[in-house]
């Protein structure tokens, strides 16, 4: 199941990159790196996870801020 979704966004990550915007999109490329790091690094992996998903939550805050 995880090739089938890496299949469908894979053709759109430019549309998706232009229309989320460059913090958004690296702000889950992070997240996703370190989700798959977290097997190997245990708690630590589960810090880095919280501190990208609120690094997440302040870019999504200061995008959605001017609407």
């Amino acid at each position: 199941m995880p090739g089938a979704l890496s299949a469908t966004v894979l053709p759109m990550a430019e549309r998706i990159q232009r229309q989320a915007g460059e913090p958004l999109v690296l702000a889950f490329e992070r997240l996703m790196g370190l989700m798959g790091l977290m097997g190997l690094m245990g708690l630590m992996g589960l810090i880095l996870v919280a501190i990208s998903v609120e690094t997440l939550i302040q870019g999504i805050k200061q995008l959605a801020h001017p609407l």
